[in-house]
């Protein structure tokens, strides 16, 4: 999974469980998130998130209340929706610290990761970049490609 700028937010997280919609919304309608769930992931799941430090519309740092398209729901931390999607795959320790990130990224596009369960887990911390940062940022497009064909 390559989750670009996709926080957690607090219907789909909260009392310390993640939960779902048991029905999806009709077109334009917000979804209903009124069942607890515990994830279950293949073997070879592998998840990588990427975020902007600048993304205006779902602040890397997390906010609450969020935006207005998102109803006011709050928005996790970019960093903290990864803890527990690593929590989620087995992960047991400590969220990493924000000086944990090693620089994988270019001078001219830095990118600090952030790796749990071997890495299987990986949160890309792209620094400087907006909402709409994605495939397009080159070192995005080169981890994705790694990623994909090994």
């Amino acid at each position: 999974a390559f989750p670009m700028v996709s926080s957690l937010i607090s219907p789909q997280y909260h009392d310390s469980s993640f939960w779902k919609a048991t029905v999806s919304a009709g077109a334009g309608d917000a979804n209903v998130y009124d069942t607890a769930v515990v994830p279950v992931f293949d073997d070879d799941f592998e998840y990588a998130h990427f975020h902007g430090t600048e993304d205006g519309a779902l602040k890397y740092e997390g906010q609450s209340p969020g935006p207005g398209f998102l109803g006011g729901a709050d928005v996790i931390a970019a960093q903290e929706t990864d803890f527990l999607w690593a929590q989620a795959m087995g992960y047991t320790g400590p969220q990493l610290d924000d000086s944990a990130g090693v620089s994988v990224g270019t001078d001219a596009k830095p990118v600090e990761q952030y790796t749990y369960l071997d890495g299987k887990v990986r949160h890309f911390k792209l620094i400087g970049e907006g909402h709409s940062t994605g495939p397009g940022h080159e070192v995005v497009r080169e981890i994705i490609r790694d990623t994909i064909l090994g």
